[in-house]
């Protein structure tokens, strides 16, 4: 294939959330599993409260009698987002000395929010193959956030403050930064968010782990859809955040759904002559990155737990322009090793679309689990609207089906603001509201150790969200708590985007929870997922 090819399709790293995936017929799990999480490093930072400097006026009790900034009648039980399950409790308007400038990127009536922005020569050479329905735009990201932060502005309590986005074009190459070079340029953007006067930088799909490093260099709290291991976020605490899950967390429940719910079952989700063979589990995964080899031996170690041991293990290197070869040896390989099952452990996005492409070729369907990251768990599925039909119908998820009543939408609307929303916009919903969450609960005197303690005492949500469940606790870093199992069906509408193919829920939307241990998920028992087999 052309150069050109390979260098458009790294781009697809920005615009479908980051490097870590995970591929197999497992589900990814929100939380750690207590019996197999005692050797995981944690997250644990000082639960006292920072002490408030005389003079700034305390922040008003939750849940108290009076109206809200936004004049929403407070009381127990009431949301400061009345139509969200995970705002934090509702408190009485502020007023008073909010401390001004209690830290970078904060004043007495703003806290600034960049945004790096995706070139336009790499995005369009993304868009000479990808069609923007399925990866947005700049445009169509700032026009997004800028009407969730509207709306947020008006309904959070922010003591005097109102958040500011402040996009800029940056000097790096995200390809070149997801391979581990361009490290000047992205330092070079990390100092530019920082001299715009950035408290948090929320670039997303637009980030990188190399800019993610230097924006906590510069003590920029960061926005990560990096899904890198507990470990690694424990290290930047309290300046790096993800909507979840974490690549321990992903790794853990990826062996807990194959070795307690599915082993030893026959394939009945793959196709052909696979269909009716007993489970053989391959793993793949990326060589070439430490936390995913980290997290490939959490997997393998917890699977051994269960008396499951995968049939071949094979790792590939993330180079653009071997990939095609690259996958059409992995897949020869499963097929020979008679792999009915792929569990594919933090691969990057582009990746399947050269092992789907293989595996037809070489007539291999087997059982896929894909892990396409926050937005796409959420039943928005544009990558998987793009692969073969053929082998789609073999994937599996997790996260919730998006449903016609969702907040994000909802919130959307209330905005009141002309042009498209973003087609990935459940990631820009997740962040937003765990950003705002946390600026309410920090309080009028605002750092990124008290947004940090205030993220710990925020509410568990309400049943029925559109990201299920979140709770929180000390050193939360991602709110996630419970998963759900789906299937892809690539003949049904989906309710993002109008167009066909999307993942629907399985054991009837059934959520199961990791704060016990996961009791409640089945032990082998085949998933019951409404799609043909």
């Amino acid at each position: 294939m052309s150069e050109r090819f390979f260098r458009a399709t790294g781009v697809i790293l920005k615009r479908y959330l980051g490097l870590i995936l995970g591929i197999g017929v497992v589900v990814i799990v929100v939380t750690y599993m207590p019996s197999l999480a005692k050797s995981r490093p944690s997250y644990s930072p000082t639960t006292s409260t920072s002490p408030v400097p005389s003079g700034i006026t305390p922040a008003t009790t939750p849940q108290a009698p009076g109206l809200t900034v936004a004049g929403i009648r407070c009381g127990p039980g009431v949301r400061q987002l009345p139509w969200s399950h995970y705002s934090p409790w509702c408190q009485p308007a502020w007023h008073g000395n909010n401390g001004g400038a209690t830290a970078p990127g904060v004043t007495a009536t703003t806290i600034t929010l960049t945004y790096r922005l995706a070139s336009s020569s790499e995005l369009s050479l993304l868009y000479a193959l990808i069609p923007k329905w399925a990866i947005g735009t700049n445009q169509e990201t700032i026009r997004t956030l800028n009407a969730y932060i509207k709306v947020f502005n008006h309904y959070f309590e922010l003591y005097g403050r109102h958040v500011v986005l402040k996009p800029f074009m940056g000097q790096g190459n995200f390809i070149n930064e997801d391979v581990g070079k361009g490290a000047p340029q992205a330092q070079a953007d990390a100092v530019t968010a920082k001299s715009m006067g950035a408290f948090a930088d929320m670039s997303l799909i637009d980030s990188s782990l190399l800019y993610n490093d230097d924006l906590v260099a510069q003590h920029v709290i960061a926005f990560s859809l990096y899904t890198e291991t507990a470990s690694w976020f424990a290290k930047r605490a309290p300046y790096v955040y993800t909507p979840g899950p974490d690549l321990s967390k992903a790794a853990v429940a990826a062996a807990a759904i194959v070795g307690k719910e599915m082993s030893g079952l026959p394939a009945i989700y793959a196709g052909k002559a696979l269909t009716h063979k007993k489970r053989v589990i391959g793993i793949l995964y990326m060589e070439n990155n430490p936390q995913v080899i980290a997290a490939k031996d959490l997997v393998v170690s917890d699977l051994s737990h269960y008396g499951v041991h995968p049939a071949i293990q094979v790792g590939y290197s993330f180079d653009l322009s071997t990939l095609e070869s690259q996958a059409q040896s992995a897949i020869a390989q499963f097929k020979s090793a008679g792999v009915t099952t792929i569990l594919y452990i933090g691969a990057d996005p582009v990746t399947p679309i050269f092992l789907t492409k293989a595996a037809d070729e070489q007539n291999y369907y087997p059982e896929w689990y894909i892990q396409p990251e926050f937005a796409i768990t959420t039943g928005l599925s544009p990558l998987a609207q793009l692969l073969p039909p053929a082998q789609t119908i073999h994937m599996f998820t997790s996260g919730l089906p998006l449903r016609s009543d969702q907040e994000a939408v909802q919130t959307w609307r209330m905005a009141h603001v002309s042009g498209k929303i973003e087609p990935l916009y459940p990631l820009d919903y997740s962040s937003l509201l765990q950003f705002f969450d946390g600026l309410q609960a920090a309080g009028p005197y605002l750092t990124p150790q008290s947004f940090s303690e205030g993220l710990a005492r925020l509410p568990h949500s309400t049943p029925g969200g559109m990201f299920g469940s979140w709770s929180f606790s000390a050193g939360t870093i991602d709110p996630v708590s419970d998963f759900h199992i789906e299937k892809y069906d690539p003949s049904i509408i989906s309710q993002a985007d109008g167009r066909p193919g999307a993942f629907i829920a399985c054991n009837g939307g059934r959520g199961y929870s990791y704060a016990n241990g996961a009791k409640n998920l089945p032990a082998h028992t085949q998933p019951y997922c409404p799609v043909k087999p």
